[in-house]
């Protein structure tokens, strides 16, 4: 892969941070290894603290993340290049159809918020491998634009041959 992919997949990982939205569960059903809850209903409960010594992500703290929805539900993340490009994993993208996902920007929860786009076309790297995840990458370019804003901004990105430093932490 590339050194300007690697490091555009890099940037996508603090979309981790978007758990800060509630989500919804409700009485327990089954505990799971690694304190995961299977649960029933759709009562509320805080989110988990998914991330070991992380924070709550502010509004406009990673304005480049975004989105990828189907029929309202959130099953991936991206990065914003520019205001018709995203950046993302091929494995988010191989079984999805351009028609029927959106984008979603300058938000911090999943369902609501910031601008919304629906997708024109999914590309991913034709030497995309699913069992061994090589070449895990994907542009989709969006059906009409994502403006920049106070909360939406567009990943910068290394200059063209550029590399990170060896033992540089990435995520």
């Amino acid at each position: 892969m590339t050194p300007f992919l690697t490091y555009a997949l890099a940037l996508s990982m603090p979309v981790l941070s978007m758990a800060a939205a509630v989500t919804k569960a409700g009485p327990l059903v089954q505990t799971k290894p690694f304190g995961l809850d299977v649960r029933q209903d759709d009562t509320e409960l805080p989110p988990p603290s998914s991330i070991v010594g992380g924070t709550t992500a502010a509004s406009g703290d990673f304005p480049f993340i975004v989105s990828l929805s189907q029929s309202g539900s959130h099953f991936c993340g991206g990065v914003l290049l520019n205001a018709y490009t995203v950046v993302t994993a091929a494995h988010c993208s191989v079984d999805q159809t351009a028609s029927r996902v959106k984008v979603r920007a300058g938000s911090l929860t999943w369902a609501s918020g910031g601008t919304q786009v629906g997708v024109s076309a999914i590309k991913y790297h034709p030497s995309y491998n699913s069992d061994t995840t090589d070449y895990d990458v994907a542009v989709w370019h969006l059906a009409t634009p994502i403006a920049a804003s106070s909360t939406i901004s567009y990943a910068t990105l290394p200059a063209q041959g550029s590399d990170p430093a060896s033992g540089t932490s990435l995520t």
